[in-house]
């Protein structure tokens, strides 16, 4: 095997995992206590639901948005004492 091909089959698997899964959990604040749980839908047009959540139980502590466009990239940002977070997203469709 080539070292090409290996890195094709690694690219292959990157965008299959990051780009195509159905609910994910990131943007933990920095005590470990919450995060953002986004939930994307298996029909076109893909939309998600975000919430803010309690880490370990996954419990919804504030939904965010509901039916809103699939944004891969959102995020919460957190202050360093886990006091304040901002919830950034995308709000209308690409071009």
């Amino acid at each position: 095997m080539t070292l090409r091909g290996s890195l094709t089959s690694f690219a292959v698997l990157l965008v299959s995992t990051s780009l195509f899964a159905d609910e994910y959990v990131n943007s933990k604040s920095p005590d470990g206590k919450f995060a953002l749980r986004v939930a994307r839908q298996d029909q076109q047009p893909f939309s998600q639901n975000a919430a803010l959540v309690e880490a370990k139980t996954r419990k919804v502590i504030l939904e965010l948005d509901t039916n809103h466009v699939f944004d891969p990239e959102a995020k919460l940002v957190w202050s360093s004492d886990s006091q304040w977070v901002a919830y950034l997203t995308r709000i209308d469709e690409p071009n």
